[in-house]
């Protein structure tokens, strides 16, 4: 019999006391292979020939590996990945935050059980399930998590735990167009109203927003940059999201916002150091926050700062690799296959990212239409 159930080791019969507490098992020998598995999650015997047929199969199709069929997506995620994870990603705890949840719903499902079905199943679960906020998961949370899903099962392939990779097969779901928002975009004055407001807080936190309009760092950037990584008129970041360091010019603006900020503080300093700020970063970010309040900015985060930076860059027609060389981007938004084969040829230029930063203050000068005076502007046509 291929197909049984069995209880503390032995194989029993349906009228066995604990008939409903056992579990399902299959065994059979095919082209010599010798298959005996546990199936668990198996509540009827159809199920667990099911379960017989596709092992079959894939020993027909010479895919079948005994290590795939008894490796748990559990105990993969907890042995295999989180060990890959923590030497591979800088990211490692938050992607391992989406693998429990992974876990979660996939529980101690044999790898090669997880088909494209089953994933579609997850990304409903997923799309319908809450957040802390208690709004459903956006369409990018979800897909975050199908993409810590596919790296789980491109290591199980790497491995020769699987044949391919299911979550390829499924398509992911249509993200909303990315953020556009910068200063003076609705209102002249929206950068005087933000500064004046965030001068309450001390003399730091209006330095680290000047700054971030002067070069566009990330705000990781900024606080992990040191004194000694100044060296004159530019600025060399190490600690980078791409992990590729890079340097960047700082203007005559950005120079004076540093040679206040410095006063006695050693080369081995944070230039933003808690210390000095009195705030660490959630702190300074929530300062942030009511500054952005009490100056009555509709949707503006501090990111927007470094896209304020791009954006008056490209006003004063700085090329697109010059911004994504400053911006710290692997290649421009909106590239071609041609386009990516001249990058790779075409370094970045010190000096043309110098004078890039030089028409910063171009950039700042011109005066943007906001959206209310188009909106304005369209009544008039009509």
């Amino acid at each position: 019999m291929a197909v049984f159930r069995q209880y503390k080791g032995k194989r029993i019969k349906r009228d066995h006391p604990h008939w409903e507490d056992a579990i399902w098992q299959v065994e059979f020998k095919l082209r010599r292979h010798h298959v005996k598995r546990a199936v668990p999650e198996a509540r009827t015997q159809k199920q667990a020939e099911q379960v017989e047929t596709q092992i079959r199969q894939a020993i027909f199709d010479r895919k079948y590996s005994p290590a795939s069929a008894i490796t748990r997506f559990g105990d993969f995620v907890d042995g295999a990945y989180e060990t890959w994870a923590k030497e591979n990603l800088r990211s490692w705890k938050d992607v391992m935050q989406r693998a429990a949840r992974l876990k979660k719903f996939f529980g101690n499902c044999p790898l090669r059980d997880i088909t494209p079905i089953l994933i579609e199943k997850l990304k409903s679960e997923l799309r319908r399930e809450q957040n802390k906020y208690k709004r459903a998961n956006s369409p990018a949370t979800v897909n975050r998590c199908l993409q810590v899903l596919s790296g789980i099962m491109s290591l199980a392939v790497r491995n020769w735990l699987l044949d391919s990779n299911p979550v390829s097969r499924v398509k992911k779901l249509r993200e909303p167009e990315p953020r556009d928002r910068y200063l003076s975009q609705y209102e002249d004055d929206e950068e005087e109203r933000l500064f004046e407001q965030l001068s309450k807080y001390g003399e730091h936190l209006p330095a680290l927003a000047a700054l971030d309009l002067e070069t566009g760092l990330r705000l990781g950037e900024m606080l992990n940059a040191r004194w000694r990584d100044q060296m004159g008129d530019a600025l060399n970041v190490w600690q980078t999201k791409t992990e590729r360091p890079r340097t960047v010019p700082l203007t005559v603006k950005a120079q004076g916002i540093l040679q206040r900020l410095r006063q006695d503080a050693p080369d081995e300093e944070f230039i933003f150091d808690p210390k000095r700020t009195g705030r660490r970063r959630r702190q300074l970010l929530h300062c942030f926050e009511r500054a952005v309040k009490d100056a009555e900015l509709d949707d503006f985060h501090f990111h927007d700062l470094r896209r304020t930076f791009a954006t008056r860059l490209r006003a004063a027609n700085v090329h697109a690799y010059d911004i994504a060389d400053l911006l710290g981007h692997s290649v421009p938004e909106g590239e071609t296959k041609e386009t990516r084969v001249t990058k790779g040829y075409a370094r970045a230029v010190p000096q043309r990212l110098r004078d890039a930063v030089s028409k910063l203050e171009k950039g700042r000068l011109l005066t943007f239409p906001t959206a209310r005076k188009v909106g304005a502007e369209a009544v008039e046509i009509v």
